[in-house]
Protein backbone atom coordinates (compact mmCIF):
# COMPACT_ATOMS: atom_id res chain seq x y z
CA UNK A 1 0.00 0.00 0.00
CA UNK A 2 2.91 2.46 0.87
CA UNK A 3 4.24 1.36 -2.84
CA UNK A 4 0.95 2.51 -4.34
CA UNK A 5 0.58 5.68 -2.34
CA UNK A 6 4.09 7.18 -2.84
CA UNK A 7 3.92 6.33 -6.65
CA UNK A 8 0.39 8.26 -5.98
CA UNK A 9 1.84 11.14 -4.54
CA UNK A 10 4.66 11.35 -7.40
CA UNK A 11 1.98 11.44 -9.86
CA UNK A 12 0.71 14.25 -8.66
CA UNK A 13 3.16 15.95 -7.98
CA UNK A 14 4.64 15.62 -11.88
CA UNK A 15 0.97 16.69 -13.01
CA UNK A 16 0.90 19.99 -10.60
CA UNK A 17 4.61 21.07 -11.75
CA UNK A 18 4.47 19.80 -15.55
CA UNK A 19 3.52 22.56 -16.35
CA UNK A 20 6.97 24.74 -14.86
CA UNK A 21 9.01 21.86 -16.18
CA UNK A 22 7.98 21.79 -19.80
CA UNK A 23 8.12 24.54 -22.27
CA UNK A 24 4.60 23.79 -23.42
CA UNK A 25 1.96 25.99 -24.51
CA UNK A 26 -0.57 25.87 -21.84
CA UNK A 27 1.99 26.27 -18.91
CA UNK A 28 -0.30 28.94 -17.35
CA UNK A 29 -3.85 29.86 -16.79
CA UNK A 30 -3.63 32.60 -19.30
CA UNK A 31 -2.95 29.69 -21.92
CA UNK A 32 -5.56 27.34 -20.28
CA UNK A 33 -7.96 30.12 -20.53
CA UNK A 34 -7.83 31.15 -24.35
CA UNK A 35 -7.81 26.70 -25.02
CA UNK A 36 -10.95 26.62 -22.66
CA UNK A 37 -12.70 29.47 -24.81
CA UNK A 38 -12.50 27.92 -27.59
CA UNK A 39 -14.08 24.21 -25.86
CA UNK A 40 -16.90 26.86 -25.00
CA UNK A 41 -17.61 28.29 -28.35
CA UNK A 42 -17.72 24.27 -29.37
CA UNK A 43 -19.93 23.84 -26.47
CA UNK A 44 -22.53 26.81 -27.48
CA UNK A 45 -22.43 25.51 -31.39
CA UNK A 46 -20.57 28.72 -32.49
CA UNK A 47 -18.57 28.75 -35.45
CA UNK A 48 -14.92 27.80 -34.82
CA UNK A 49 -12.18 30.00 -36.30
CA UNK A 50 -8.59 28.21 -37.28
CA UNK A 51 -7.21 26.29 -34.87
CA UNK A 52 -10.12 26.13 -32.20
CA UNK A 53 -10.41 22.07 -32.24
CA UNK A 54 -6.74 21.62 -31.43
CA UNK A 55 -7.69 24.42 -28.31
CA UNK A 56 -10.56 22.66 -27.73
CA UNK A 57 -8.72 19.36 -27.45
CA UNK A 58 -6.25 21.18 -25.05
CA UNK A 59 -8.70 22.25 -22.58
CA UNK A 60 -10.73 18.69 -22.27
CA UNK A 61 -7.17 17.01 -22.04
CA UNK A 62 -6.09 19.15 -19.50
CA UNK A 63 -9.35 19.46 -17.03
CA UNK A 64 -9.98 15.37 -17.88
CA UNK A 65 -6.63 14.16 -16.68
CA UNK A 66 -6.41 16.61 -13.22
CA UNK A 67 -9.76 14.72 -12.29
CA UNK A 68 -8.80 11.33 -13.58
CA UNK A 69 -5.51 11.76 -11.93
CA UNK A 70 -7.26 13.24 -8.36
CA UNK A 71 -10.04 10.62 -8.51
CA UNK A 72 -6.74 7.95 -8.80
CA UNK A 73 -5.35 9.59 -5.75
CA UNK A 74 -8.47 10.65 -3.54
CA UNK A 75 -9.15 6.51 -4.12
CA UNK A 76 -5.86 5.58 -2.80
CA UNK A 77 -6.72 7.07 -0.13
CA UNK A 78 -2.83 9.67 0.02
CA UNK A 79 -2.99 11.70 3.54
CA UNK A 80 -2.81 15.57 2.86
CA UNK A 81 -3.62 15.79 -1.34
CA UNK A 82 -6.44 18.04 -2.43
CA UNK A 83 -9.81 16.19 -2.27
CA UNK A 84 -13.29 16.86 -4.45
CA UNK A 85 -16.20 14.66 -4.76
CA UNK A 86 -17.10 15.06 -8.56
CA UNK A 87 -20.75 13.37 -9.08
CA UNK A 88 -20.18 10.39 -11.61
CA UNK A 89 -22.90 12.25 -13.83
CA UNK A 90 -20.96 15.37 -14.31
CA UNK A 91 -19.59 15.22 -17.83
CA UNK A 92 -16.56 16.83 -20.02
CA UNK A 93 -18.36 20.03 -21.11
CA UNK A 94 -19.69 20.35 -17.45
CA UNK A 95 -16.02 20.51 -16.19
CA UNK A 96 -14.86 22.82 -18.47
CA UNK A 97 -17.66 25.39 -18.16
CA UNK A 98 -16.90 25.14 -14.48
CA UNK A 99 -12.91 25.46 -14.75
CA UNK A 100 -13.62 28.46 -17.10
CA UNK A 101 -16.01 30.23 -14.80
CA UNK A 102 -13.68 30.22 -12.17
CA UNK A 103 -10.09 31.15 -13.97
CA UNK A 104 -12.19 33.99 -15.01
CA UNK A 105 -13.62 35.10 -11.57
CA UNK A 106 -9.80 34.75 -10.51
CA UNK A 107 -7.89 36.56 -13.01
CA UNK A 108 -4.94 37.40 -10.41
CA UNK A 109 -3.81 33.23 -10.41
CA UNK A 110 -3.35 33.12 -14.07
CA UNK A 111 0.08 32.72 -13.57
CA UNK A 112 -0.33 30.04 -11.97
CA UNK A 113 0.63 26.53 -13.23
CA UNK A 114 -2.88 25.33 -15.39
CA UNK A 115 -2.61 22.35 -14.52
CA UNK A 116 -2.72 23.37 -10.71
CA UNK A 117 -5.45 26.29 -11.78
CA UNK A 118 -7.63 23.28 -12.69
CA UNK A 119 -7.14 21.44 -9.66
CA UNK A 120 -8.01 24.99 -7.69
CA UNK A 121 -11.35 24.85 -9.53
CA UNK A 122 -12.51 21.25 -9.25
CA UNK A 123 -11.59 21.72 -5.22
CA UNK A 124 -13.52 24.90 -5.21
CA UNK A 125 -16.49 23.49 -7.17
CA UNK A 126 -17.03 20.01 -5.81
CA UNK A 127 -15.68 19.70 -2.15
CA UNK A 128 -16.43 16.35 -0.02
CA UNK A 129 -18.87 16.83 2.48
Amino acid sequence: MKAIAGMAATLLGTLLVSGQANAVDYADGNSLLHACAATIRDLNGEAAPGNDSYFDGTCIGIVRGVRDTIDYVSSSLVPGTPHQCIPESINNGQLVRVVFQWLNANPKELDSPGTLLVLMALTSAYPCK
